[in-house]
């Protein structure tokens, strides 16, 4: 018994004296450093206002700009007037009356093509003179042939839509029958009659005919539309306002074959608050800017990123960073804030042992970073990474041998958060919107080959100006592509 109790005390006796030993030379150093010191200033104030271009192709039907010149055309058109239609006659004098058929338009490339066919009668008469006698005579005539010509609108700064309308008549079928003289042709005599009149009846119905062409009250619905201001987060509470500015359009495309085609697009400014913007009423539709190269879609949308959330994504991120001295670091539970002029500050929980001999060090520290898109990869990355001053005083007391530049380096590679989820959910909205009910039923819109992307990011010291300071980080997605509208109907 008195042997045992001998062996047990030695052994207490061990353990008491190795403690401070291990705890000295080889248990982990604990290692905390406070957050940086001073208030958040973000790059930017509050979030930028950013420039959108939403660019719709919109498609009008040919075939609504026949039905509408069948509709507007006259069935049946006349004339005549006094004059000799041979050298023999005196006195002469002649009427005509014509009926046309269905108006077809052809899309050329070019021009809008126009034809339809006409049919009608020609009545004449007047005195034949056979040396010292006047006989009166009187004689019809069928007449067969077409009105053809181009249909070229334009639409004008001012939004009047321009028909240039050129049509022309070509008779087939113009032989008047006059007793003894017989059949004389009046083919030119009718054309030069009737074309005139033509001419002025496409001045009356060019500009009925192209008023279905309502593009600027068909444009009206979407800048109506495009005027915007909406809650899009409760938590934090966060509203967009969108505000449009200016609409450019190309000349009218002919390049479908069986719809006229114009590229209009909405310039718009798109903000952000975290209070309800002052309500405002859409500024009227301002005159055409006319541009031959056809704008593409590319909306610049600005999110404000809560940092709860952005943590939770960085939270998920852990890796292990080796240095050129064999140092192994262990880095896990990511965190962030926002920092001063631009910087985000992350403190990382380390597990770092520079050999295997030597004591481990654990515990918290801090390095500041610039967030920046690296735009291939389409994810947050940083830049200019370095430790915080709270974070270098410490380790130069604790852990110099951590300070080497190549752990900054390596953090810096390493940290990285794909961002795809906030792509996804611009998509999903975005796509949405396309279904949404507030676009007119008598507007169909697709988009192709959608491109969105994440153009830049910042951060920012309050979210409004009137705000107190509630420092964030503001993501700008960029959504190109190819929005086309057609219109089914109009009104």
């Amino acid at each position: 018994m008195k042997k045992t109790l001998i062996i047990s005390g030695a052994l207490l006796f061990l353990v008491l004296v190795a403690l401070p030993f291990v705890a000295r030379h080889l248990a982990p150093r604990i290692v905390h450093v406070p957050a940086p010191s001073g208030q958040p200033i973000g790059k930017f104030d509050v979030p930028r206002e950013e420039a959108s271009l939403l660019a719709v192709r919109v498609q009008i039907p040919v075939q609504t700009l026949a039905d509408a010149a069948n509709r507007e055309a006259p069935r049946q058109i006349q004339g005549g007037e006094r004059r000799n239609i041979h050298k023999s006659i005196k006195n002469g004098s002649y009427v005509w009356s014509v009926a046309r058929g269905l108006i077809r338009l052809r899309n050329t490339g070019q021009s809008l093509a126009f034809s339809a066919p006409i049919d009608g009668a020609a009545r004449a008469s007047g005195d034949l003179e056979i040396k010292f006698f006047r006989i009166p005579l009187q004689g019809t005539a069928e007449i067969g042939g077409f009105i053809s010509g181009t249909l070229n609108p334009r639409v004008a700064p001012n939004w009047e839509i321009v028909p240039n309308v050129v049509p022309q008549v070509k008779l087939t079928k113009a032989d008047l029958h006059i007793g003894q003289l017989g059949a004389i042709g009046i083919s030119d005599l009718l054309q030069s009659a009737i074309n005139p009149v033509i001419q002025e009846e496409a001045r009356k119905i060019g500009p009925n005919v192209i008023r279905e062409l309502d593009v600027k009250g068909e444009i009206q619905k979407l800048w109506d539309k495009a005027n915007v201001t909406d809650q899009i987060s409760k938590k934090p509470p966060i509203w967009i306002r969108v505000q449009p500015e200016e609409v450019v359009a190309t000349p009218l495309d002919y390049s479908l074959p069986t719809d006229l085609s114009a590229v209009i697009a909405i310039q718009s400014r798109t903000s952000l608050s975290n209070s309800p913007p002052p309500e405002t009423f859409p500024a009227p539709l301002p005159n055409l800017r006319i541009v031959n190269q056809p704008p593409r879609t590319d909306l610049r949308i600005p999110f404000i990123v809560n940092i709860d959330r952005l943590n939770q994504e960085l939270s998920k991120e852990s890796f292990s960073v080796k240095t050129s001295i064999g140092t192994k670091i262990n880095v896990t539970g990511v965190q962030v804030l926002v920092g001063q002029n631009g910087f985000l500050n992350f403190s990382l929980n380390i597990y770092a042992q520079a050999s295997r001999w030597n004591r481990p060090t654990k515990g918290n520290i801090w390095l500041q970073g610039r967030p920046i898109i690296d735009y291939e990869a389409q994810t947050l990355a940083f830049t200019d990474v370095n430790f915080t001053l709270e974070t270098r005083d410490t380790l130069t007391t604790v852990a110099a041998w951590m300070l080497e530049e190549l752990l900054v380096k390596s953090i810096e590679k390493e940290l990285r958060i794909d961002l795809n989820d906030y792509k996804g959910e611009l998509d999903e909205e975005l796509q949405k919107a396309l279904q949404s009910d507030d676009i007119p039923e008598d507007i169909e819109i697709s988009v192709k080959g959608l491109d969105v992307k994440l153009a830049d990011i910042y951060t920012i010291t309050k979210r409004s100006l009137h705000d107190k300071a509630d420092p964030g980080i503001v993501i700008v997605i960029e959504a190109k592509g190819e929005a086309s509208t057609r219109l089914k109907s109009f009104k």
